[in-house]
């Protein structure tokens, strides 16, 4: 049996060879250590910068049509407005309005009529329409246990400024039909 110097053992390592790859350190003590406070700190800033940019968003995004939603809600009760306005993917501008009503919307029924041609009146007075060529309008009307029910009119812009959808319907609800939506 012969030994030879050269041979290495598991043991005979040398410091460096246990070394991970890459070069990082292995002990705990060397690693980058950030406070506490500072990671609450932190983590409030950005908490206030992500509820900063979501207000700001939303306030690009609705205020231009804010007027026009709080009048909407203030006809129609309970409808939860939605305004919004811009381009869809590469299409026309438009201006698109959903509210929820309490009825099945249906476009010959003169219920649902009176609502469109509210609704465009109220367009008209609390929004700068001249910057839309589309206007539409959906309503919906959300009953439990069963799907939603929905009826959508599109109209071009040109002929919103002028006039109303159906000048054939009565302009207010009567009362009985008012106090459901």
């Amino acid at each position: 049996m012969s030994t030879s110097s050269d041979a290495t053992t598991p043991d005979a390592a040398t410091p460096d060879d246990r070394a991970p790859v890459g070069g990082a350190p292995s002990s705990p003590r060397s690693s980058l250590r950030i406070p506490g406070k500072v990671v609450v700190i932190l983590m409030v800033l950005l908490g206030l910068s992500a509820t900063a940019g979501i207000f700001g968003y939303w306030e690009l995004r609705t205020g231009p049509f804010r007027e026009l939603t709080e009048a909407i809600g203030r006809q129609l009760p309970g409808s939860l407005p939605k305004v919004e306005g811009g381009r869809h993917r590469g299409g026309p501008p438009m201006l698109r309005i959903a509210v929820r009503v309490a009825f099945e919307p249906n476009a010959e029924t003169a219920e649902t009529q009176a609502v469109v041609n509210q609704i465009v009146r109220l367009a008209q007075q609390h929004a700068d329409l001249s910057q839309f060529e589309e206007f539409q309008l959906h309503l919906f009307q959300l009953a439990p246990e069963r799907r939603a029910k929905q009826a959508s009119f599109v109209y071009p812009m040109a002929e919103v400024v002028t006039g109303v959808p159906f000048p054939d319907v009565p302009d207010a609800l009567p009362a009985a039909e008012a106090s459901r939506t």
